[in-house]
């Protein structure tokens, strides 16, 4: 899990995505040289600019409400690196007094609030996201050669590297996750193309076959926070965060931005990744979808036996 106070960036980055103008363009930790420092790089938690303007968000994740020390170190920060306008965001909140300090000297002030069941009530209903595994057994690779049968058959490519069948098991997962129930096993058998020596004979045909169902986990409580002005209750985005990592959906005033975190997904036991799934009762349609952690959903362990299929040579004199 990466450090909270960068989730709260890249957060924010996400939400002013949706918030802003098309056009602007809105960037995570971004390094600027200091007007007064040229060769002195400034590091910026979210910037905007569009038309000209130039506005840098800075981020606190901390347990606490934000201060006035905070407000000013920001107003000082505003005036150095020239900024046309700043917003402090806080996931805490800000004390009164930071409050009426960022009023005076023009910091816009957001904060996160956690609905309640009321307002969750009036709002609409929570969203659900799922995880579609599809699970194997009895996974065996079918092979017909012409050749004298051997103890320990080497199995290599062409190249004469070792077997893969990584590829044409997601491929035949991919097609499944539709055709397929949950907790039902269907049989498949599939022919390969392969370039699969035996050997060094090529096969007379090359197949897998085995027993193959689908598993759906699914995170059905978010927890739903609003993103609004710490000074009026102006709401300006809504978020539902799902625990798994930062897999949420942020929602603006017409359209919303899905994150699948992939990076914590662990794979169960036989078991390839098929696809995250969100389910939005409420209808809102998504103008952005972020996935993130790939590498971890490429990572499986199924067991596969070979056999084969010996024509023997039969020379006639």
């Amino acid at each position: 899990m990466p450090d909270s106070y960068k989730a709260l960036e890249r957060q924010v980055q996400r939400i002013h995505r949706l918030l802003e103008d098309a056009g602007a363009s809105v960037i995570w930790n971004e390094r600027i040289p200091d007007p007064d420092n040229p060769e002195q790089l400034r590091q910026i938690d979210v910037s905007i600019r569009r038309d000209g303007t130039f506005t840098m968000i800075e981020c606190r994740d901390h347990k606490s409400p934000q201060d006035v020390k905070w407000i000013e170190e920001i107003i000082g920060r505003r005036i150095s690196l020239e900024a046309d306008s700043v917003i402090a965001v806080s996931s805490s909140g800000f004390t009164r007094g930071a409050k009426a300090k960022a009023i005076n000297n023009g910091v816009i002030l957001r904060d996160f609030a956690t609905l309640t069941d009321n307002e969750i009530s009036e709002w609409g209903q929570r969203s659900e996201f799922s995880l579609i595994f599809c699970e194997f057994r009895d996974v065996k690779l079918l092979l017909e050669v012409t050749g004298v049968p051997t103890r320990q058959p080497a199995l290599t490519t062409e190249s004469g590297k070792s077997i893969d069948l990584s590829e044409p098991l997601r491929g035949i997962a991919n097609e499944a996750r539709s055709k397929v129930s949950n907790n039902s096993f269907h049989i498949f058998k599939t022919k390969l193309p392969t370039d699969l020596l035996v050997d060094g004979i090529r096969p007379k045909g090359v197949a897998v076959q085995g027993r193959i169902r689908t598993r759906i986990k699914r995170f059905q409580k978010p927890i739903i926070r609003k993103y609004l002005d710490a000074t009026n209750n102006d709401r300006k985005a809504i978020v539902e965060n799902f625990p798994i990592g930062e897999t949420q959906i942020i929602r603006g005033p017409k359209t919303c931005t899905l994150v699948f975190d992939l990076s914590e997904i662990k794979i169960p036991d036989r078991c390839i990744f098929c696809s995250p799934v969100f389910h939005d009762p409420n209808g809102i349609v998504a103008s952005n979808a972020e996935i993130v952690g790939t590498a971890n959903i490429m990572k499986f362990n199924i067991k596969v036996d070979i056999e084969i299929a010996w024509n023997r040579i039969v020379v006639i004199r």
